[in-house]
C-alpha cells in the first residue's frame, strides 16, 4: 500500500499535469513555463471513480470467509456435543459481577483463538457479551501501556516512523526536485519519479516480503539485514548530492548577497523592475528574467514579443527557461533506482518485528497503534518539514498581490536545493538506523512469543481438523464467586 500507491499516483499525476488546469490549451504559455498549472483536480476525479468501481464487488463478499466459517463450524460442533452444564472447565456463578466475569473470560483463553470465541459464545447465551465490550474498551489504556513498555516493539515502531520519511519526504518532493534540478516538465518529472517508486521501492518491498516468508528469516537476523540495507539508502542520499545541473543564469543579471543585480544596458529604457512578474523567455541561446529585461516589445496582434534589443536575433523563440544540455539526470535516476531497490528489500521487517514482538491477542492492536503513530508522526508532518526545508532554497517568489506577499516559488538555488533535500533525508534515515540498531541490541535477550498455534492452514482441509472428541483447545478453569 505504502509503496505501490504513490508509484501509480506519480503515473496518474504525469498524465494530469500534462493537461492545463481548465482542460483548454492556453495561447500564451506552454508546458515549460513556470506558470503552467496542470489539471491537479483531475486525479481526484479519476480516483473517486475507481473507488466506486472497486468498491461495488465488496457488497458480494460472504458474511464470513470460508476459513472463518469452518472454524466457527468446529466451535458449533463442540458446543453442540457438550451441553453447557457439562463444561466442567468453565464454571460461571450467577453471583459473579459483570466486570469480574468479562475480565476473567478474556484472560482465561488468551492466546487461544478458538477458546476466546467459545468463551464469548457462552456469554452470548448468558446475554452478557454486548456489555462485555465496555470492559474491553476500559482495558485499552493498560494494553497500550504494555506495548509502550515493550522495548523491541517501541523502538521498531519508531524506526518505522523514521523510515516512512522515504515516502512522505523524499517521495513527495521528488517530482519537484527533478523538475527544477534538471529542467524537466512537470509531467516528465512525475514519470521519472514513478519509475523510481515502482521499480525500486514498490517491487523491492514486495520481493523482500517474499524472501522473509520464503526462508522464514527470524526477527533478529531480519533486523540486521534491515540495518544493512537502510545504511545503503543513507549513502545513496549522500551520493545524490553529487548529481545535479548548474544554476540557471539570466542574461544581463547576476546574483549577489541574495539579490539580483541588473548589469546590462540594452533594456534600461524599458524601466524594468524585479517587482514585475517573473516570466523567463529564451532566444535560443540565453535565458532572460522576463521579456522586459530582454528589451522586447509586445505585439498584441499575434501575442508575441518582438524587437528584443538584447536578443541575438531580435525575437524570443520560446517561453520559459532555455533547454539545458545537462545529462546528469540519467546518472541520478540510475543511482537512486539501484540504491533504493537494495535499500528497501527488507523494509517489511518493521512490520514483521512489530507483530512478532507481542502476544497473539495483542497483534491487531499493536499493528494498528504502530500504523497510527507512523501516520501522525511520519506521513503527515514529513511533507510539511521538507516543504519548509526546500522553501529556504528559493531565490524567486511569485508575488500574487501588490503587497508583495510570498506565493509559490518560481526559481530555486539548485545547489542549495540539492544539498538540503538529500541531506535532510539522509538525516532522518540515519535516525532510523540508530533506532533499529537499538532494536537489534534488545532482541538479543528478548523472549519472542511462540509461533501461532492456530492459523489458516490448520483449517484448510478436512483431514487437518482434529476429531470432535479431541477438541483443538483446552479451556482453563474459570471460577467466579
Amino acid at each position: 500500500m505504502y509503496a505501490f500507491g504513490p508509484a501509480f499516483g506519480f503515473l496518474l499525476s504525469a498524465g494530469c499535469t500534462n493537461i492545463f488546469v481548465d482542460l483548454q490549451d492556453p495561447v500564451d504559455i506552454n508546458r515549460n513555463s513556470p506558470f503552467w498549472i496542470g489539471a491537479w483536480w483531475l486525479g481526484f476525479v479519476v480516483c473517486g471513480i475507481l473507488y466506486i468501481i472497486f468498491g461495488i464487488p465488496l457488497f458480494f463478499f460472504p458474511y464470513r470467509l470460508s476459513t472463518q466459517r469452518r472454524l466457527m463450524d468446529r466451535i458449533d460442533a463442540v458446543e453442540a456435543s457438550t451441553p453447557l452444564s457439562d463444561h466442567h472447565s468453565v464454571e460461571i456463578s450467577k453471583h459473579a459481577t459483570l466486570t469480574t466475569s468479562c475480565k476473567q473470560i478474556v484472560e482465561t483463553a488468551k492466546g487461544d483463538f478458538i477458546a476466546v470465541h467459545f468463551s464469548f459464545r457462552i456469554y452470548v447465551n448468558l446475554q452478557l457479551n454486548n456489555r462485555c465490550w465496555l470492559v474491553t474498551i476500559a482495558a485499552l489504556p493498560a494494553a497500550l501501556y504494555r506495548l509502550m513498555k515493550n522495548p523491541v516493539y517501541t523502538s521498531m515502531a519508531l524506526g518505522w516512523i523514521f523510515g516512512s520519511y522515504l515516502i512522505g519526504g523524499y517521495g513527495t518532493y521528488l517530482p519537484k526536485f527533478i523538475e527544477t534540478q534538471f529542467s524537466q516538465t512537470a509531467s516528465m518529472a512525475d514519470i521519472y519519479s514513478g519509475l523510481i517508486s515502482i521499480g525500486s521501492v514498490a517491487f523491492s518491498t514486495a520481493l523482500g516480503g517474499y524472501l522473509l516468508s520464503r526462508f522464514n528469516i527470524q526477527p533478529r537476523f531480519a533486523t540486521l539485514l534491515l540495518i544493512i540495507t537502510w545504511a545503503i539508502i543513507f549513502f545513496t542520499y549522500l551520493l545524490g548530492i553529487a548529481f545535479g545541473c548548474d544554476q540557471v543564469t539570466f542574461q544581463g543579471m547576476e546574483q549577489g548577497n541574495g539579490r539580483w543585480n541588473f548589469t546590462t544596458e540594452c533594456s534600461q529604457n524599458c524601466h524594468c523592475s524585479l517587482d514585475h512578474q517573473f516570466k523567463p523567455v529564451c532566444d535560443g541561446q540565453w535565458t532572460y528574467y522576463s521579456p522586459c529585461y530582454a528589451g522586447c516589445r509586445f505585439q498584441a496582434e499575434n501575442k508575441t514579443w518582438m524587437n528584443c534589443q538584447c536578443a541575438a536575433h531580435g525575437e524570443m523563440t520560446e517561453d520559459g527557461i532555455c533547454p539545458s544540455s545537462c545529462t546528469a539526470i540519467s546518472l541520478y535516476i540510475t543511482t537512486m533506482f539501484v540504491g533504493l531497490f537494495i535499500g528497501n528489500l527488507f523494509f517489511m521487517t518493521t512490520m514483521t518485528v512489530v507483530l512478532r514482538s507481542v502476544e497473539l491477542q495483542e497483534r491487531s492492536l499493536a499493528l494498528s497503534f504502530a500504523s497510527f503513530l507512523t501516520n501522525v508522526l511520519g506521513f503527515i508532518p514529513s511533507p510539511i518539514i521538507f516543504g519548509m526545508i526546500i522553501d529556504s532554497s528559493c531565490v524567486a517568489w511569485h508575488s500574487p498581490s501588490s503587497c508583495r506577499q510570498k506565493g509559490n516559488c518560481l526559481l530555486y538555488d539548485n545547489q542549495e536545493f540539492r544539498f538540503k533535500y538529500h541531506s535532510g533525508n539522509a538525516g532522518f534515515q540515519l535516525a532510523a538506523i540508530i533506532v533499529v540498531m537499538f532494536t537489534y541490541y534488545k532482541e538479543a535477550n528478548f523472549p519472542f512469543p511462540e509461533s501461532d498455534i492456530y492459523d489458516e492452514e490448520s483449517c484448510a482441509t478436512e483431514s487437518d481438523k482434529p476429531a470432535l472428541d479431541e477438541p483443538a483447545f483446552q479451556m482453563v478453569p474459570l471460577k467466579m464467586a
